[in-house]
């Protein structure tokens, strides 16, 4: 178990393919063009962007190229800490392609992997590229410029040679209105685009991370020999009956495979894990789709056996006192959600929950880390 708030992407694509309002003034935004709260999930989305703010009140917000660029894909994304007027800007340039079959990839990497931001076709400097990522810092006035822009219509280019990377401007006056809203920005020199002609707010402190002091278990490749066999098999027989006696329709709506009126060929088997001495672990697959599926984990107590506890409808596997569920955005596989539950001795509680972006085709696994949720997992002595 790592004492990390972020899940690295290389982890992140790992985990999933070895097991997805107020508006001001200043800017016309219609209900049917937005979606989402900037507190969970993808966020808050207008257009190609959006704004995921996580439980400390820190927030990321994410532009794309437009839906369907065939190449050339870019995303720049935004982090924003509360009370601090400093914003940090990444690059990141479409990955998906080896560079023997992307051009534009074997041309940046016999040319030093360097881009030029431009903005309305006036050149900014320079962008140096990891290479092994394609993705970059902005510098602070790169950053400034761009901000400066965000309530035109803008166009935001990154060039090398022949080769154009655009992001859109679409949604980025909206998200940032939004982020200074969630943050308590507006109308404040703190705002990123509504300083001026707003009520003022009270600008909102960071949020400390919270601590989760993560339980001992039995480990899953070593069970303690202690375990009543005769028992397990007994909750084994039972346990669906108990768990449709506990749960009321949304067990129904979310476990379409436990369904009574449901028939779903297969899928009949229970897995019970025992966490320690008083606690063991039940899982069953709840639900299907074409490329994703949820695993159904509840805790059983000893002592009262046939009240089983919920975690989640939509688990992914168990190791070591952690539940972690990983689901694609689409079947790409460029756009995912991830999700996880720490054991801390009496129930799993959610330690960490992850958006990787919109699905624009950037890079397999997903962009960005855009967390909902951080923690810091402490292991017990």
């Amino acid at each position: 178990m790592k004492n990390t708030l972020l899940i690295s992407q290389d982890k992140l694509t790992k985990t999933l393919f070895s097991a997805t309002t107020i508006f001001l003034a200043a800017t016309a935004v219609h209900a049917s063009d937005v979606y989402g709260d900037p507190f969970e999930g993808e966020g808050f989305v207008k257009d190609d962007w959006q704004v995921v703010c996580d439980n400390t009140l820190t927030c990321r917000a994410a532009g794309y190229s437009e839906d369907g660029t065939a190449s050339g894909g870019a995303t720049i994304l935004l982090t924003v800490t509360p009370k601090e007027s400093a914003v940090k800007a990444k690059l990141m340039l479409q990955n998906v392609d080896d560079v023997e079959t992307s051009p534009a990839n074997a041309w940046l990497a016999s040319h030093g992997s360097r881009v030029s931001l431009y903005l309305n076709d006036k050149n900014y400097g320079m962008v140096e590229l990891d290479s092994g990522a394609l993705s970059g810092d902005l510098s602070t006035n790169q950053t400034q410029q761009l901000l400066a822009r965000a309530k035109q219509n803008t166009k935001i280019e990154f060039r090398s040679g022949s080769y154009r990377w655009r992001v859109s401007d679409s949604g980025l006056s909206a998200v940032l209105l939004k982020l200074d809203e969630s943050q308590g920005r507006v109308g404040t020199p703190l705002a990123l685009v509504s300083k001026n002609n707003q009520p003022a707010m009270a600008p909102k402190s960071a949020i400390p991370i919270p601590k989760i002091v993560a339980a001992p278990v039995y480990s899953t490749k070593d069970p303690s020999p202690n375990i009543d066999l005769t028992t397990m098999d007994y909750w084994r027989a039972n346990i669906e009956n108990w768990i449709i006696a506990e749960s009321n329709d949304d067990l129904n709506e979310n476990c379409d495979i436990l369904n009574p009126d449901q028939q779903w060929p297969g899928d009949s088997e229970w897995t019970l894990t025992p966490l320690n001495a008083k606690y063991t672990l039940a899982s069953h697959v709840c639900w299907r789709g074409a490329y994703n599926e949820g695993v159904g984990f509840w805790v059983i107590d000893h002592a009262t056996p046939s009240k089983p506890s919920l975690v989640t409808y939509s688990g992914g596997s168990y190791d070591e006192g952690q539940i972690i569920s990983g689901h694609r955005g689409r079947g790409l596989g460029d756009c995912v959600y991830l999700k996880e539950w720490t054991w801390n001795g009496s129930s799993f509680v959610n330690s960490k929950a992850i958006d990787t972006g919109l699905c624009r085709m950037i890079q397999l696994g997903g962009a960005w880390d855009m967390p909902s949720y951080v923690s810091e997992v402490i292991e017990s002595d």
